[in-house]
């Protein structure tokens, strides 16, 4: 018991000295012992992307969700995380086909088949998530990036 206080007064200390390294790594030595435990995953989530580490907070927050799906911080991280990549990976798929001077019928189909992919893959991942951040709390941005969603799925469905 008395070593569980003392580490928890280390990684308070480490993040307030903002050594989130160090912090991190006390989490997860943390979630050896408690590794369904919402509080501590969310706890490592946080220090993962303080700490560069944003595929791996990633993946602790889907561990969140799906011990607890209604978890704010986790959904409002993922449905973020999610729209995000999906902008980036339109912007480059766009970027591709407007270097084509005159696309042919084939590469056009082909241009329309990656937005939608990207739609169903990425963008519908972020809509669900950032769908159940409004049902938790009245989030002016996941409204705003629902509807900047929802304006894409209407290029994708044309």
């Amino acid at each position: 018991r008395d070593l569980h206080s003392l580490r928890r007064r280390q990684r308070q200390m480490c993040i307030r000295d903002s050594n989130y390294t160090k912090a991190y790594l006390f989490y997860k030595e943390l979630l050896q012992y408690t590794p369904d435990n919402v509080d501590v995953l969310v706890s490592c989530a946080e220090m993962e992307v303080r700490c560069g580490k944003v595929a791996d907070a990633k993946a602790t927050y889907e561990q969140v969700v799906a011990l607890d799906s209604d978890n704010l911080q986790a959904c409002n991280f993922l449905g973020s995380y999610y729209f995000l990549k999906s902008e980036d990976a339109r912007k480059k798929i766009e970027a591709d086909f407007k270097k084509l001077s005159s696309p042919t019928r084939m590469q056009y189909a082909r241009y329309r088949n990656n937005l939608s992919s990207l739609f169903d893959s990425g963008y519908s991942k972020a809509r669900a998530y950032l769908q159940q951040v409004l049902t938790l709390f009245p989030s002016s941005e996941a409204g705003k990036t629902l509807e900047k969603i929802k304006l894409v799925e209407q290029e994708v469905n044309k």
